[in-house]
């Protein structure tokens, strides 16, 4: 909206010189308060860009940086102990404000998911299964045992069927799904 220079001047003057509020103003002269806004500009000088003070993680950053390109997982309290034991006598919040942005992102990856019809695709798999003959009885085959076998898992919408190899024979297990 474009306004005359009266208008103008009496919003800076309502301002400046009288202190009234903004909304005051754009409700008095019937204005938008985002004219008043833009009458008034921005207040006061410029701010001044700080010159960043000294800190006491100054000499370690160099080394947090590099730690966290070869390690980006590693925690901020684990790199704080790392630090103390250099001498590091600043806090672990100090540290974990510079971590935060200086962690490297991590990248994603990516995975193709293969979707295929019953009956397209079965899996196969070593397995331990049945018993072992021992002196005295019949112990079952335990994780790591040295007599492997091989079985083969079909799944169907309407059933799922184990075959098993062992070294002695086949086995078959079928079983309908009741869902």
């Amino acid at each position: 909206m474009t306004i005359d220079r009266e208008t103008e001047i009496e919003i800076r003057r309502l301002y400046f010189a009288e202190h009234w509020k903004r909304g005051t103003i754009a409700t008095q002269l019937g204005v938008h308060k985002d004219v008043v806004e833009r009458v008034i500009g921005p207040l006061g000088p410029e701010p001044k860009t700080k010159d960043p003070r000294p800190s006491v993680l100054d000499p370690y950053r160099g080394y947090v940086v590099e730690t966290l390109e070869r390690y980006p997982g590693l925690v901020a309290t684990r790199i704080y102990d790392m630090l103390v034991d250099r001498g590091y006598t600043g806090s672990l919040r100090t540290l974990r404000r510079f971590v935060l942005p200086n962690r490297p992102v991590a990248t994603r990856e990516v995975y193709v998911r293969v979707e295929t019809l019953p009956g397209e695709q079965s899996q196969i798999d070593w397995a331990h299964v049945g018993h072992i003959r021992v002196r005295g009885g019949v112990r079952p085959k335990k994780s790591g045992s040295s007599w492997p076998s091989t079985g083969l898992g079909l799944g169907t919408p309407f059933s799922s069927c184990a075959l098993v190899f062992p070294r002695w024979g086949v086995q078959t297990t079928c079983s309908p799904n009741t869902t």
